[in-house]
């Protein structure tokens, strides 16, 4: 963990107010608890929030609370300027993405893979 990358990203989210998260596409439990915990945290802290995944989530991961809420839509359908940041989660590359451009909006990259975006 880089404690340094951590705090400038605790800062970037101190001073914002909406972010928009995701599970990529075909997602894996550590996708959808990643966003779903994520998530959870912004709220308490008083963030508008919103998560959204290209593909279905797998019915064996619907006990988790809140994912319900999780928006499933194409990410080409987002509105991004509704969001101060984009916040992607658990993924290594833009295609694991699930998106075919790099959208105009701030991106905070989160993600335990050797290879980053």
């Amino acid at each position: 963990m880089n404690f340094k990358e951590s705090k400038e990203i605790l800062e970037k989210i101190k001073k914002s107010e909406s972010y928009l998260l995701h599970c990529h596409q075909s997602p894996d439990l550590d996708s959808v608890a990643s966003a779903m915990s994520l998530a959870y945290v912004l709220k308490k802290m008083g963030k508008r929030v919103d998560i959204v995944c290209k593909d279905p989530i797998p019915e064996g991961y619907k006990y988790i609370q809140g994912v319900d809420g999780i928006k499933v839509l194409p990410l080409e359908n987002i509105n991004f300027s509704k969001y101060d940041y984009w916040i992607v989660l658990d993924s290594e590359r833009w295609n694991q993405v699930g998106i075919s451009f790099v959208p105009n909006i701030k991106v905070i990259n989160i993600d335990h893979h050797p290879l980053n975006l």
